[in-house]
């Protein structure tokens, strides 16, 4: 007599799976099911894989902030600081021998060049004061024009700092700023100059006319400055400071 055995199999009376002849080893597991620890292990890879690609990600982000930030801050600050480099590269000076030692204090130098730090909103920024040539474009004035420069920080309405350019005809005095004085960069964090002379010592500030200096004027001046774009977010890195030194084409050597 023949035995159904489609009985038997719903029954669950049937040979077990491994014992059946041509059945593989991943049919049969397919047929059970996957274990705890399979399921840990791929849990456990998933992570990982997930890790990394967020890792991948935030890296990514900052680092397009990053290059964001350095080019709104070259927009920022590399015009001024070409304008600096102008006025630096035709700045005039007093020479020996018309040039000598002084006296007093009383009648300074019209053409020295006057470097200090000044407090603004409760943060130190660099002043500096000197004479340049031929700068007085916006008046419309010729080549020969001498004008006294001076580049300093100033409260604005916002609560930051700008960085302004003062521009005056003579008669000279060491308090020409103006209201109206053009602002070069706003909302700066930072303006730091330094002055070096010529064996290569520097000072954070600068009097041409001082005995501690000799009388001698800097070989070159070191300008950092940053600023705090209104734009970024908290959670960004920014400010990066632009830095860069200035040589000046002329220089008084100490007096004796």
């Amino acid at each position: 007599m023949t035995r159904d055995t489609s009985v038997l199999l719903l029954n669950g009376d049937g040979p077990d799976p491994q014992d059946r002849p041509g059945l593989t080893t991943a049919a049969a597991r397919n047929q059970r099911g996957f274990t705890l620890m399979e399921i840990l292990v791929a849990v456990v890879i998933f992570a990982i894989l997930m890790t990394t690609v967020l890792t991948s990600f935030k890296a990514f982000v900052i680092s397009s902030d990053h290059i964001r930030t350095a080019i709104a801050r070259d927009e920022a600050m590399g015009p001024p600081l070409g304008v600096l480099s102008r006025d630096l590269m035709y700045i005039h000076l007093s020479l020996p021998p018309s040039y000598t030692k002084p006296d007093t204090r009383s009648n300074p130098d019209p053409f020295r060049l006057v470097g200090a730090d000044k407090t603004v909103g409760g943060e130190t920024f660099s002043r500096v004061r000197f004479v340049s040539r031929g700068l007085l474009t916006a008046r419309g004035k010729g080549s020969d024009q001498l004008v006294q420069v001076i580049y300093y920080a100033r409260s604005n309405d916002t609560g930051g700092v700008d960085l302004c350019r003062s521009e005056t005809e003579a008669p000279w005095t060491d308090d020409a700023e103006k209201e109206c004085d053009p602002v070069l960069v706003r909302n700066i964090t930072a303006f730091q100059l330094t002055f070096s002379d010529s064996e290569g010592e520097t000072f954070t500030h600068w009097d041409s006319d001082a005995e501690a200096f000799d009388q001698a004027t800097p070989s070159s001046m070191g300008v950092m400055m940053r600023f705090k774009d209104p734009h970024d977010r908290e959670d960004v890195l920014t400010g990066d400071a632009l830095m860069t030194s200035i040589f000046l084409p002329i220089q008084r050597k100490a007096l004796e």
